[in-house]
This record gives structure tokens, C-alpha cells and sequence, in this order.
């Protein structure tokens, strides 16, 4: 996957982490916020998983704790604080294609090469989420999109992967317009 920019930050009021992971919140839960061709998310779903190392292993049945870095506040009886199905199969076809024959995503994923041989154990958030169109006269509704957000808070990054039907009515990561956003400090910037 090609890098298609890079930006400095500076933090005057030392907001960064925090402020990035708070960013992406917003965009995770009301992408209506940022781009105007959208009326809302619906959360579906929200885990913990680990990547891969040479087999693939499924998600953890546990959920990151309250106020976590790039989670709510208001855990518990919020839509897309329980488990769903479909998450956990999508999840596992994926991870198993990272473990397996997909090393450019595992790499991408994981930030770099060394990174995935070394820390590919880290903690993830899995999200599922439907992005929700906003109809218009100019512009019919469209069809609502499934994506599944993986958040690496250690890491830096978020990771949102478009998903799509097979001909079986499954649902499986399609591998393009996936697009990635990382957070690194280097000499004092972010």
C-alpha cells in the first residue's frame, strides 16, 4: 500500500495523543462531521483481537476497558458495545489471509516489516460499523457500506477496511480504497 502524504503537527498545548484518538472517535461514530456526503454511522460492533503470527487466532471475548484512548465515555447500554457474528467471521477470514499469503496488508497493518515479526501480539479494537448516505435530489440514496475499523492505540494507527459481499451473501474485506491513519512523534513533532 503507497503512502499518499505525510503532515507535521506541532503541540503547543499538548494535546496529542489524546486529541488524535478523540479525532478518531468522531470520525469512527459521526463521519457526517467530516464529510458532508454522509448522514451517520451505526456501530454494530466492538472487540479486542490480537494480529496474527503464523496461524491465525479469532478475537478475544473481551471488551477494552472504559475511556480507553479512542473509546467513549458511556460504555455498556451504547449501540456497538456487543458482540455480533458477523464480526468475529470476518475477522478470523481476515486474519487468517494476514497469517497465510497476505504479508503486504499484515505489513501495512502493522505499520512496517520489523514491526509485524515483532509485535504482531499487539492489542486491537475491532469495530464494525454501516456508513449511512445521505440522500439528496441531485444524489439518490445509495447503499449503506459495512466497514471494519482496526484500531492499534499502541501503535498509532486506524485502520478502516471496506467490506464487501460475496456470492454467498458473506461478507470479506475487499482490498481496495482501504486507507490508513498513523500518529508518530519524530524530534518534537507529531
Amino acid at each position: 500500500m503507497a503512502e499518499v502524504g505525510r503532515a507535521a503537527v506541532s503541540d503547543p498545548g499538548s494535546l496529542l495523543p489524546e486529541g488524535f484518538w478523540a479525532a478518531v472517535a468522531v470520525w469512527v461514530e459521526k463521519p457526517q462531521v467530516a464529510n458532508k456526503r454522509l448522514c451517520g454511522a451505526r456501530l454494530e460492533a466492538r472487540r479486542s483481537a490480537s494480529l496474527p503470527r503464523a496461524e491465525a487466532r479469532g478475537p478475544r471475548r473481551r471488551f477494552p476497558q472504559e475511556g480507553a484512548p479512542g473509546q467513549r465515555g458511556q460504555a455498556g447500554a451504547e449501540e456497538g458495545h456487543f458482540p455480533a457474528p458477523d464480526l468475529d467471521s470476518i475477522w478470523n477470514d481476515f486474519s487468517q489471509s494476514l497469517a497465510g499469503d497476505d504479508r503486504e496488508m499484515l505489513n501495512f497493518l502493522t505499520g512496517s516489516e520489523a514491526a509485524s515479526q515483532q509485535e504482531a501480539q499487539r492489542e486491537l479494537v475491532l469495530i464494525l460499523r454501516t456508513i449511512i448516505p445521505k440522500a439528496s435530489p441531485r444524489c439518490p440514496l445509495g447503499a449503506a457500506r459495512r466497514e471494519m475499523v482496526v484500531q492499534d492505540v499502541r501503535g498509532g494507527m486506524v485502520t478502516f477496511l471496506p467490506l464487501e459481499e460475496d456470492v454467498d451473501g458473506n461478507l470479506r474485506v475487499k482490498r481496495s480504497s482501504v486507507y490508513q491513519v498513523q500518529l508518530s512523534r519524530t524530534e518534537g513533532e507529531w
